[in-house]
Parts: C-alpha cells; sequence; structure tokens
C-alpha cells in the first residue's frame, strides 16, 4: 500500500512511512521507501526482526535512518567492501553484530579497518587493505594483523613510517607482511634476545636500530647474526648464552662491536 501511494501521490519530503501488518518488508521495497522520504520510516514487528543478506550498497540504502531494527544483517558482496561501509551497516542493527563471512577483502584506512574488525564477523582469511595516506599506528597493525590469516595490505605511507617500539609489538605488527620499508627501532632499555632482534630486522628493508637496548643475549652465532643486521649502542652487553663455545671468529666480531 505505501509503494502504491509513493507511486501514485505527491507526498511531503519529510513524511513518516509507518509500515504495519504482519508480513516482513523486502530490501527493494525498504530502498523505496526510505529514498521517498527525509523522514521516519516505522518497521513493522516482523520486518524489525528479520534477517537480511544483500550488497552492502543496498543494505546501507535500505536502512540508513532507520534505528529500531534488531535483525541480522549480512553483506553478500565477495569482492571488496569498505570498512567505512561495514561500519554503518553496524549501527542498524541493535542486537546482533553483521556478517561479512563472502568478502573477500576489506578496505579503509587503519582506524576504520580496526572498528570494523571489532565490529562484525568476517572471514578468518580476508585480506585487509590499509587505503588513504595516513601511516597506521603500531597498535592498529597489531589489530589488524592478529585480525586474519589472509594478507595485509599497507598503504604507501605505512610502507615508509618510522617506528619505535618494542620487540613483540613490531613482531606482532609486522610478521608476515614483506613490503615494510621503513626503520624500526627497538625501544627496549633491558636485555633482549639476539634472535628476537634479528628477527625485527627481517621485517623491512629498511634500517633496523636497537640503541636503547643495554643487553643482547644469544649464542655467539645468534649474537653474530643480529649485529650484523642492527645498529646497537656502542656500549651494549653482548651476553653469550647457550652450551657451544664461540669461536675465534665470532668472538672477534662480539668484541669489535661493543665498547
Amino acid at each position: 500500500d505505501i509503494l502504491a501511494a509513493i507511486g501514485a501521490v505527491a507526498l511531503a519530503s519529510d513524511v513518516t512511512l509507518t509500515i504495519t501488518g504482519v508480513d516482513e518488508v523486502n530490501i527493494n521495497d525498504l530502498q523505496t521507501m526510505n529514498a521517498a522520504t527525509s523522514g521516519a520510516v516505522v518497521l513493522n514487528a516482523a520486518t524489525n526482526a528479520a534477517a537480511f543478506t544483500d550488497t552492502a550498497a543496498n543494505l546501507i540504502s535500505a536502512f540508513t535512518g532507520i534505528t529500531s531494527h534488531t535483525g541480522k544483517l549480512t553483506v553478500g558482496d565477495t569482492n571488496p567492501v569498505t570498512a567505512a561501509d561495514l561500519n554503518t551497516i553496524f549501527t542498524f542493527t541493535a542486537v546482533v553484530a553483521p556478517e561479512a563471512l563472502a568478502t573477500s577483502e576489506i578496505t579503509g584506512s587503519a582506524t576504520d579497518i580496526v572498528t570494523a574488525i571489532g565490529s562484525i564477523t568476517y572471514d578468518p582469511n580476508v585480506t585487509l587493505t590499509i587505503t588513504g595516506t595516513t601511516p597506521a599506528t603500531v597498535a592498529e597493525l597489531i589489530a589488524i594483523n592478529a585480525a586474519t590469516s589472509g594478507t595485509v595490505v599497507l598503504n604507501p605511507e605505512t610502507i615508509a613510517q618510522n617506528y619505535g617500539d618494542t620487540a613483540a609489538n613490531l613482531a606482532a605488527a609486522f610478521t608476515g607482511i614483506t613490503s615494510f620499508e621503513g626503520g624500526l627501532n627497538l625501544n627496549d632499555t633491558g636485555s633482549i634476545l639476539a634472535t628476537d632482534v634479528f628477527d625485527i630486522s627481517s621485517l623491512t628493508s629498511g634500517a633496523t636500530t636497537a640503541n636503547l637496548t643495554s643487553h643482547i643475549t644469544g649464542s655467539s652465532a645468534e649474537i653474530v647474526s643480529a649485529i650484523g643486521a642492527v645498529s646497537f649502542s656502542p656500549d651494549v652487553t653482548l651476553a653469550i648464552t647457550g652450551n657451544d663455545p664461540a669461536t675465534v671468529a665470532e668472538l672477534m666480531t662480539i668484541n669489535a662491536t661493543t665498547s
């Protein structure tokens, strides 16, 4: 009845459209009603509770401005969807988190992606692609990297950014990402394993420094590998651990590295 009226009568631009009866309304009809007014669209009980699956664009045009829906919304796109759209869809339902399990890629700023992965259910192998011109923070990269076993694609600004943090945080942020070219500075002030230092250096094609680190520990071979890959404070303590004796060549390299 409402659809017939919209097509046949000139309505006030802010008219309230109230759906009655016991049948749920489909997405196409909701889009038409929502587009017909800047006023309220009041759903009947069946539509409020109904679960809907459609593209992100259709769900947004159907439910924008409607605050009463409590059913599940599923994003059916198999191609990339923006994190901003997913965050918008999250606001449309008060009870059940939206799903985007079919979506192959979520794109957006690091901030938008972090919000989306905290709000919706998605494919654990989804590709997360950071766009825009703002570099991601270490905290955002940790959250994004932990959210998927798929690919994390960095924007150019993040690729070139220099980061300083603990070895643990840098590892959590960048492990599995192969495109990073910026500098990494280990902010650990105490003791750190030579293997961790070397592993951090492998996360970037740029420079890695550990100028605040007071002690680096590990086998002589591990220490030699670390000092060949990372810049240290000239007075860092290099502590050989384990059961294997150092070779003369390793001791010469280690001794020459620190004062």
